[in-house]
């Protein structure tokens, strides 16, 4: 049975196994070296916050609405991530790893030496993304994901599902990916291959 938490505090650190962060609407948080395990944070708005070296094991953050955030050395680890908005949020040394990401919205963040390892990110959105500095994605399933107005230079998808996937022809430029992959995007740029 999930612990229920009552947040009173405004600066939040600790371990939090079996947590119930759901349905909270609150703002302006900090979490500080926190390590979340079997936590459910199902349909809560954290909006205006900041985590520092959190670790998310586990956990449940099924369309939770975290925008205009910050995330510095996080990890999340074996999640669900379903429907997540993360908004005109900013990512820096953060990790995702074997999670369910699929609806998640990055859209109008900035994501910097991130990495994307075995996930599930169907159908998501990293729209208007203006900078992805240092960001690789490892194995991930990003079938029917959208790439509009983000610049994809110098990112690796070759290992990765794109298929589907919507992208500006504009740009692709500097973008890698693999034989097949490069045949499908032929076709958002309007060559026909016999």
């Amino acid at each position: 049975m999930s612990r229920r938490i009552n947040i009173e505090i405004e600066e939040i650190s600790g371990n939090f196994d079996d947590y119930d962060f759901m349905n909270i609407d609150k703002d302006n948080l900090k979490f500080d070296n926190c390590i979340f395990k079997n936590t459910k944070f199902i349909d809560s708005n954290l909006s205006f916050s900041s985590f520092m070296d959190c670790k998310f094991i586990n956990c449940d953050l099924s369309n939770v609405t975290i925008n205009n955030s910050l995330f510095v050395n996080c990890e999340f680890n074996e999640s669900k991530l379903i429907g997540a908005r993360f908004i005109n949020t900013e990512f820096k040394k953060t990790k995702f790893n074997n999670n369910l990401m699929n609806y998640i919205n990055f859209n109008n963040s900035l994501l910097e030496n991130i990495e994307y390892n075995e996930n599930k990110i169907i159908t998501s959105s990293f729209n208007y993304i203006e900078k992805m500095k240092n960001v690789k994605f490892n194995n991930n399933d990003l079938k029917e994901s959208e790439f509009i107005n983000t610049p994809l230079k110098d990112i690796d998808l070759s290992n990765s599902n794109i298929e589907g996937i919507k992208v500006n022809p504009a740009y692709l430029k500097g973008l890698t990916v693999n034989t097949y992959q490069a045949i499908d995007l032929s076709k958002l740029l309007g060559i026909n291959i016999r």
